[in-house]
């Protein structure tokens, strides 16, 4: 029997095949162990040693080299990697690797769609240096390769046959789009074929990229080339006809003078308010052209930044922003937080809810939309300070509601100076509007609204002019035209285009109009149109490539004909080439007329393609709502639960929980949005009814149960964070129960998590030390490191609670321990490291030892601040607080109360920390500010009220009694100062502070005036 052939494809996202199935590694570093040895052929232990944990002990760098080669021999069949004490070598076992393929490239059609993209795409270990820079080396040698072999393949395809070429060249140039000689080749290929528009559209995108990479211009060859095939095309040499009409676009702007000349005055208006221009008008009226218009208008140097509507844009919250924030990401897009001078946390922040920005740390979550809308506001102000700034905002009527939010706020903080357009179909009580108009009236935008409305018959008839002015029309065909297009510029474009053809193909009415000129097409690009159709909004090239039709060849020859005809747009914004729709309404017409059948299968061949990419980047939020919406279109009802469940499971983790249960590089690329407590339950509810159709449908029990176990404990787990205890516990614990009784060993430590996280809100420890001796069980192998170092902080943190400080401390370090271990073997967990040394300074603290509790609360924000863990600075911050306070240290308490209030800024109220509010209300009131200590003081006792947590109620209760008694303060303050401390005294002296005990001791002598006069 052959043995199965292991496949290596390294061009792109990196995958292993061992025949049909793919492989999947417990580490990072196991499969880079992989691809270093397949192209390496040869290493010394010792090099690998160094190549992957170098700057460790050696020791402990070569026990983990010998791990992951464990690994790898439980992975793969013998002979893939031979190992003796000194070598690591490759074997003689049949493998293929796809790099070693590239002098076959025109014989694997997939070989050559991926040849141009990096070796290991996305891949990198940040915590070895050694081996990001052999990659980075390995990726220049092998790009330069695979643009030769494709440049190849490219000049053997123009000399048999143009259209054969143009894929290998447009994706030479989406890798870089200033290779002049890929350029050449494409505009003479495209020249021969007689497509005009193509050839001024490459030229021109080859001009912007030099001039704005290089500040240079194409070579003499390169503009011999670009007149040979313009004058090509205006011959129809070699294809036998005449090039078609230019459109619209390439003959000027038509009509619309008034609104144009109102809209640019407008625009060029100097002011520090935002100027928004709104453009309204039904589909097909030519909303985008006149925006598109204005924006020409603007100085060279402005930075427009688009973002557009998506189908079912409610399913996929903020994925405009997420888009328009993609134009940042391109060259001279302006990213650099440093060099703008953004504070890196706020470029955190944003980088977590919107994937596009590719900021790789992570701040604290939620972030509502009006939280991002203000720090949008401050980064576009930011920007214009540099260079102008324009947003346009095409479909505002298909926007969701928190992209809607957002864009409230953005306007609301006044960036300034920015220009803003937008286009929106007229609708009943329109939200944007109801926006604009509100915020207009309390002076803080500048707002012209203009409404177009489709061509009359005498502007029909000078439309029909304008874009033929040498063939003559009979008023009663402009009556015809007018008739059957109802005046819209759209459809008058398109039945134009071709004045020799029959002008008024299909029925009378406007469906039939549409389908008439969409008849005309092959039937290939027919196919090709259908699956973009499939798509939510503006499909990336590699991603349509993937989904096409098998039988579609020669894909980007067909979609250059399809932007020929003005039927499709391209867009290279970011880096990333995207095709879309030339008008909405196309895309509608296609979709609504597909059969069921054909719309179906182009869905799962979405959710396919899309289920390669989240599994290549499992934190992308919203990648996951794509690969959901395209599963329940397609009717692959199992996928959409599963994926569902994930996202929840997500969810929780990145919203709720201080210490996502996530690797360091978890935490760097995860991003999720669902908005509030409602939206939450929302998707609850959704999944529970997705689970019970499926349940009903007797699909696959087991599956089934343990889905349905996981889905109940993640509900459970959203409503303890909520406060609704009896129902949360009630869920979690029947989950933990079934999840027991069927070994369902990953949903028992799930529910376990749950509980684990109730008993430290509650601060019981007894009934979290059992949780986390029931939970250490399940640590097994591996992939049970990281929770048996969440147990053993649990069993410190409960060690902590009932006083037993001595085995806290024992169990905090250990569990840092454990951490270190995962670090030092492949996934740092740093952030968890910091987790345990956080609370072993909060159990420092409690015996009073306040300077070393105060050193290792510094040291937490010094290495949060160095590695990007902004989620933690408000927690260590308010850490600081305390011990600044305890200490009676006023200007250290003020710094970490001013970095702790600005990290929960935003915030829900129920996510804050009592304490910090408490001291925030004292530290107001000491600067006579009433209102602040109000304002602070009922968020502290909230807080305390819903989550019952004594020591924070310890704290409330003392402040309480140090308060100055002040007029606005007195409805919160019904006892006097006595009863205050009383009750303070009584809880610090069940939890074992004695350092809190000695500090009310010494305010009854008097002895501690600095804290008993705040501000003073």
């Amino acid at each position: 029997m052959e043995p199965e052939v292991l496949r290596g494809r390294l061009l792109g996202p990196p995958r292993f095949l061992l025949g049909e199935r793919e492989l999947s590694f417990p580490f990072r570093k196991v499969e880079a162990l992989l691809a270093y040895v397949l192209l390496e052929g040869k290493a010394s232990r010792e090099s690998l040693a160094s190549l992957f944990w170098g700057g460790r002990d050696e020791v402990l760098a070569a026990r983990n080299l010998r791990n992951a080669l464990y690994q790898l021999r439980l992975l793969l069949p013998e002979g893939v990697v031979l190992a003796d004490r000194v070598w690591v070598a490759r074997g003689d076992y049949p493998t293929d690797l796809d790099l070693e393929g590239l002098d076959r490239l025109g014989e694997d059609e997939d070989l050559a769609a991926r040849c141009v993209r990096p070796v290991l795409e996305g891949f990198s270990l940040p915590d070895s240096p050694e081996f990001d820079e052999w990659l980075r080396t390995v990726r220049s040698r092998w790009e330069s390769r695979g643009r030769r072999a494709l440049l190849d393949l490219a000049r053997r395809r123009a000399a048999l046959s143009p259209p054969g070429a143009l894929g290998p060249l447009r994706r030479l140039l989406e890798a870089d789009g200033g290779d002049e000689e890929a350029a050449r080749i494409l505009m003479d290929c495209l020249g021969r074929l007689g497509q005009l528009r193509g050839v001024e559209g490459v030229h021109r995108a080859l001009v912007r990229r030099l001039r704005e990479d290089l500040g240079v211009p194409p070579e003499e060859a390169t503009e011999a080339t670009y007149r040979e095939a313009l004058g090509r095309c205006r011959r129809g040499l070699e294809v036998g006809g005449e090039p078609s009409p230019s459109s619209p676009s390439e003959r000027g702007f038509f009509g619309r003078t008034e609104e144009r000349v109102r809209a640019v005055r407008f625009l060029e208006e100097p002011g520090d308010l935002p100027r928004v221009l709104c453009v309204d008008g039904e589909a097909g009226v030519g909303k985008t052209c006149l925006a598109r218009a204005c924006l020409e208008t603007l100085a060279p140097e402005t930075l427009v930044l688009r973002g557009n509507a998506v189908q079912g844009g409610e399913r996929f919250p903020l994925l405009p922003w997420n888009d328009l924030l993609r134009g940042l990401a391109r060259p001279g897009g302006g990213t650099d937080s440093r060099d703008l001078g953004f504070p890196e946390s706020l470029w955190s922040l944003l980088g977590e809810t919107f994937p596009s920005l590719g900021v790789r740390s992570t701040s604290f979550q939620p972030a509502d939309p009006g939280r991002l809308g203000a720090v949008l506001a401050a980064l576009f102000d930011r920007l214009s300070s540099r260079r102008p700034v324009a947003l346009f905002l095409e479909d505002l009527h298909g926007f969701d509601g928190p992209s809607l939010d957002v864009l409230e706020s953005v306007l609301a903080h006044g960036p300034g100076g920015i220009r803003l357009l937008s286009t929106s179909r007229p609708a009943p009580d329109r939200r944007d509007r109801r926006i604009y108009r509100g915020l207009e009236r309390g002076g803080r935008i500048r707002l012209l609204s203009l409404t177009l409305r489709p061509f009359s018959l005498s502007e029909t008839r000078d439309f029909c002019a304008f874009l033929h002015p040498f063939r003559p029309f009979d008023p009663r065909e402009v009556e015809s035209l007018f008739r059957r297009t109802e005046g819209l510029p759209l459809f008058l474009a398109e039945l134009l285009r071709d004045p020799r053809g029959p002008l008024c193909p299909g029925g009378e009415e406007l469906d039939g109009v549409m389908e008439g000129f969409l008849a005309g097409l092959a039937p290939a690009d027919r196919r090709t149109l259908e699956c973009l159709a499939a798509f939510e909004g503006p499909a990336a090239l590699d991603l349509l490539r993937e989904t096409a039709d098998p039988e579609t060849e020669d894909l980007e020859g067909r979609l250059e004909c399809l932007r020929e005809r003005a039927l499709l747009t391209e867009d290279r914004t970011g880096g990333e080439t995207t095709v879309d729709f030339g008008h909405s309404l196309v895309r509608e017409h296609l979709y609504r007329t597909l059969p069921e059948g054909r719309r179906r299968s182009l869905h799962r061949s979405l959710a396919e393609a899309l289920g390669r990419r989240a599994a290549a980047n499992p934190g992308d939020g919203l990648l996951e709502g794509r690969l959901i919406h395209h599963c329940r279109r397609g009717g692959l009802r199992r996928e959409e639960l599963t994926h569902r469940i994930r996202s929840l499971r997500r969810h929780i983790a990145l919203y709720y929980e201080l210490f996502p249960l996530l690797s360091d590089e978890e935490l760097r690329s995860s991003s999720t949005f669902f908005g509030g407590r409602d939206a939450t339950l929302e998707r609850l509810e959704e999944t529970r009814s997705l689970l019970g159709d499926l349940k009903r449908s007797q699909e696959d029990r087991k599956t089934l149960e343990s889905l349905e176990r996981e889905y109940r404990a993640i509900r459970g787990g959203f409503h303890l964070w909520w406060g609704e205890y009896d129902q949360g516990r009630a869920l979690v614990e029947a989950a933990l129960e079934r999840a027991s009784e069927g070994g369902d060993r990953r949903v028992e430590a799930d529910c376990l998590k749950h509980l684990g996280y109730d008993a430290i809100q509650r601060e019981d420890g007894a009934e979290l030390e059992g949780i986390a001796r029931r939970l250490l069980p399940l640590c097994g192998g591996s992939r049970g490191l990281p929770w048996r170092g969440m147990a053993l902080r649990f069993l410190g943190l409960a060690r902590l609670f009932l006083r037993d400080h001595g085995e806290a401390e024992r169990f905090l370090l250990l569990s840092m321990d454990r951490f270190r271990d995962l670090e030092a073997l492949d996934e740092p967990y740093r952030f968890h490291v910091l987790a345990a040394r956080g609370y072993l300074g909060e159990c420092r603290h409690r015996q009073g030892r306040l300077e070393e509790a105060r050193a290792l609360y510094d040291a937490c924000l010094e290495e949060c601040r160095r590695e990007g863990f902004f989620r933690g600075l408000g927690f260590f911050h308010g850490l600081g607080a305390q011990g600044a306070f305890d200490a009676g240290d006023r200007e250290g308490l003020a710094r970490h109360l001013s970095g702790a209030l600005g990290e929960m800024a935003g915030l829900p109220w129920s996510r804050g920390d009592a304490p910090t509010y408490a001291l925030a209300a004292w530290e107001a009131a000491g600067r006579g500010d009433g209102a602040s200590a109000v304002e602070h003081l009922g968020r502290a006792a909230r807080l305390c009220e819903s989550l019952n947590k004594r020591s924070w109620t310890a704290l409330l209760e003392l402040v309480k009694g140090l308060l100055p008694r002040m007029r606005e303060l007195e409805p919160l303050l019904p006892d006097p100062p006595e009863a205050s401390l009383a009750r303070a005294e009584g809880l610090c002296r069940d939890l074992g502070m004695g350092h809190r005990l000695a500090l009310l001791e010494r305010l009854r002598e008097g002895r501690y005036r600095a804290l008993s006069r705040p501000g003073r």
